[in-house]
């Protein structure tokens, strides 16, 4: 096995440029498993990680072949080969892996509920009249506040949405260029921003959202921002302010960690960190907010892609992180309120 997982680790350098997009394009997205494939797992794990996913790579090896130049085709096969290799050298892997699949086969129905409206009548606390939760979570004592920009137009380069959506696409290349914190506020503006308060319980936003109940927290990763110092932000929608969290060593290789290896989440000018409470969208419709709850995260991020647009800047939508650990980093619960989705943006080539 020695001299198996040493050619291998000859293949780090063609696997660090599928990470980078320069083989299969940016928009590739096997990219993260590359990455702990080559970076993160011992010997042994390297041999259950392919003899649990040899059907995907498959799958994913005979896809690229079909348009790949031909030098780098023979290293694709060189690979493939490799893993056909450990496959049949780890018998004991591979019926693991069965099991393994009958289980996750069980869970993914399971799951399937979840996009399932439902027609069960239950009562919520709304029906009960009792108050809903606040619109914004509320200040620690002593906040620091920075007031944001509201002049986005002189951000926005492009304002012309059908450019917007036509040049609309995952971007994962960023340079080290700082945004300007009026591109911030506009940004933030864009997913979270308040048109009006009704009745001083519900706010009308730059994004929809089922009853206004807007389940949603803003945090921010900074690395890259003119006259902010880098650390963890909190958008206040209602105040149109950001509050200053705290500062933190090493940001980008630990939000890089947290997003299993992904270093483009890490390597960017701002992180937007998403986190759901669940309970203000619970408040009015109880069992069925939490399809609710994530239907309308896509909502805000789509947002983010077409606001990044008009700045020449570009996101990516990360659904793959390490729950606790970044639950823990942003000091949230976990319970009554956790991290749902992440977008990193910065300026691209």
């Amino acid at each position: 096995m020695n001299d198996l997982f040493a050619e291998i680790i000859k293949l780090k350098g063609f696997a660090e440029k599928v990470f980078y997009g320069d083989v299969f394009g940016d928009d590739d997205i096997y990219e993260r498993e590359f990455l702990i494939l080559l970076n993160e797992l011992s010997e042994e794990d390297l041999k259950e990680f392919y003899a649990v996913y040899p059907a995907h790579y498959e799958q994913y090896f005979t896809e690229q072949l079909k348009t790949l130049k031909p030098y780098e085709q023979s290293e694709i096969i060189s690979a493939q080969n490799i893993i056909k290799k450990i496959l049949a050298d780890n018998p004991a892997g591979v019926e693991k892996m069965k099991i393994q699949r009958e289980k996750d086969q069980t869970r993914i129905r399971e799951y399937r509920e979840l996009l399932k409206a439902g027609s069960e009548y239950s009562i919520s606390d709304q029906d009960l009249k009792i108050p809903p939760p606040p619109m914004q979570k509320p200040l620690p004592p002593y906040p620091i506040l920075i007031e944001l920009p509201t002049d986005y137009k002189a951000a926005i380069s492009n304002s012309n949405i059908l450019d917007c959506i036509n040049n609309r696409k995952s971007r994962r290349k960023f340079t080290e260029e700082p945004l300007t914190l009026t591109e911030l506020a506009w940004l933030l503006w864009s997913t979270q921003g308040v048109h009006k308060i009704v009745r001083d319980t519900v706010s009308l936003r730059t994004v929809p959202s089922g009853g206004a109940r807007h389940p949603f927290e803003t945090y921010i990763i900074i690395n890259h921002v003119e006259s902010l110092e880098p650390g963890i932000y909190r958008y206040l929608p209602l105040d149109h302010k950001l509050l200053y969290i705290k500062s933190e060593p090493d940001l980008k290789d630990k939000m890089t960690k947290f997003a299993v290896g992904q270093k483009f989440v890490g390597h960017c000018a701002v992180c937007f960190i998403w986190t759901a409470i669940p309970y203000r969208m619970e408040w009015r419709y109880n069992l069925h907010a939490k399809k609710d709850i994530l239907i309308e995260a896509g909502h805000v991020c789509q947002n983010l892609y077409l606001a990044c647009e008009s700045i020449n800047a570009g996101t990516c939508g990360i659904a793959a992180y390490d729950q606790k650990p970044i639950d823990e980093f942003i000091e949230v619960d976990g319970e009554n309120e956790m991290t749902v989705y992440l977008a990193p943006v910065g300026k691209y080539l």
